[in-house]
């Protein structure tokens, strides 16, 4: 192998002993080559035969010895995600200036341009991986030996990188690939979709930064930091009795109190959209309206009075359509001594409850319907007081400015138009179209 090759392998790795992973995309299909040492990079690489397509993690991962090779070509078996990262070797930036006015200078002119911004910290490598620019810091971070990288570090590492997108956005920076797990195209392999080599270049290989230095320098600001919560022991003091204290709440939202009179409402509210709850449904729902009664009265911590319970219960049972007799709504004063616990996916299976009729429930509904309707309320959310989203409104505002400059510029080609709008000649087409039909209306009804 290369020389320059191994020599920037082990200016990344640091001097560290731990695995990296090695990917090939097949076929459009990201498939992995195995694990291996940096010492044992070397037969890999002989095994696999071509370069083309060829990836590999800056960052190094936990090498379980007890663990067999991943695959026929590795050397051990490395899982590559955060949970497993053991040392913190880079942080890269992914620069995409194809998709910005960039794309027409080579990679040296850009280089040199980045290099005039201010607030950058100095690179230590920089690689022309044939379409876009990898930007490499070198870092220093040896967490102990006891443990894997930690969340401070991913936070911290995550925070700096979005720092850096927003600097270098202009010039085409990729955000979407937030993760110090992460894959870079290897040194001299092929990229096929550019059909070049890509190549690695060594600004500084001997100073490291720290995530606190480049923080520093970035004027990165860690709002919150991730700690592992350890147990403590609780001295055991006396109990403080609050006897005015709010019911908490369930993961429903709902408190215990609150809960059984929603029941109770959506139950009146089934009998009424019924006209009468009808026979073979009759004795559970006066069941679970007794229920939902019995454990009110718990709650509040109020004594149960006979003739106010059965009053309660014999109003429900005289919306009925065909009404039960006095002495079976009796039974269930005298019967239950404790509230019986029920899941609204039994009651809506009992009751037979349709989809119609959860419209009109508060409580009583499915998981599906809950859905439902969190998803009415983020459209609600979304949407401004005309029914419009965002991308509407700033597809709207995109119009209405291409609109003025048909207007001044009449007879000027696409273009010329797509030079001082900065929109593409396919939006401006839809837009010219769009606007003729406009301007025909408003001329007829003129």
């Amino acid at each position: 192998m290369n020389t320059e090759i191994l020599n920037i392998i082990h200016n990344v790795q640091n001097d560290n002993d731990y695995g990296i992973a090695i990917m090939k995309k097949e076929n459009d299909v990201m498939k992995s080559k195995g694990g291996c040492r940096k010492e044992n990079i070397e037969d890999v690489l002989g095994n696999i035969g071509d370069m083309e397509n060829l990836y590999w993690t800056l960052n190094s991962f936990w090498v379980p010895e007890e663990k067999k090779p991943s695959g026929n070509l590795g050397t051990c078996w490395v899982e590559r995600s955060n949970k497993k990262l053991r040392w913190m070797n880079a942080l890269w930036i992914d620069i995409d200036a194809y998709k910005t006015p960039y794309a027409r200078l080579s990679a040296e002119t850009i280089i040199e341009i980045i290099g005039n911004e201010e607030d950058l910290p100095p690179w230590n490598i920089w690689t022309n991986s044939g379409r876009g620019i990898y930007l490499i810091w070198l870092l220093n971070i040896n967490p102990n030996s006891e443990r894997f990288v930690g969340d401070i570090e991913i936070y911290r590492w995550n925070s700096i990188k979005r720092k850096l997108c927003e600097i270098l956005r202009k010039y085409g920076a990729d955000s979407n690939g937030n993760a110090p797990s992460g894959i870079l195209r290897f040194p001299e392999s092929i990229n096929t979709k550019s059909n070049s080599d890509v190549q690695y270049h060594i600004v500084d290989e001997f100073y490291r930064y720290t995530l606190e230095q480049l923080a520093n320098q970035l004027g990165v600001v860690f709002e919150r930091e991730v700690f592992k919560q350890t147990k403590r022991i609780q001295k055991s003091f006396p109990k403080k009795i609050v006897t005015d204290r709010k019911p908490k709440k369930g993961k429903s939202g709902f408190s215990q109190f609150s809960l059984q009179t929603a029941r109770l409402k959506d139950l009146w509210k089934l009998n009424q959209l019924r006209n009468g709850i009808e026979e073979g449904k009759r004795e559970q729902s006066l069941f679970l309206f007794s229920n939902c009664v019995h454990q009110i009265y718990r709650l509040t911590c109020k004594p149960i009075v006979q003739e106010d319970f059965y009053a309660r219960l014999q109003r429900f049972n005289n919306q009925f359509r065909a009404p039960l007799p006095d002495y079976e709504v009796k039974k269930f004063i005298t019967k239950r001594k404790e509230p019986y616990p029920h899941r609204n996916k039994t009651i809506i299976e009992n009751l037979g409850i349709s989809r119609e009729e959860m419209e009109h429930m508060t409580n009583l509904i499915d998981k599906r319907e809950k859905l439902s309707r969190r998803s009415r309320k983020r459209k609600q959310i979304r949407r401004n007081a005309k029914g419009q989203t965002k991308r509407q409104i700033v597809s709207e505002n995109n119009y209405q400015t291409a609109c003025d400059f048909f207007r001044s510029f009449p007879d000027a080609s696409l273009r010329y138009l797509e030079s001082l709008t900065g929109f593409c000649r396919a939006i401006l087409g839809k837009y010219k179209k769009r606007w003729t039909i406009d301007s025909a209306k408003s001329d007829s009804v003129h």
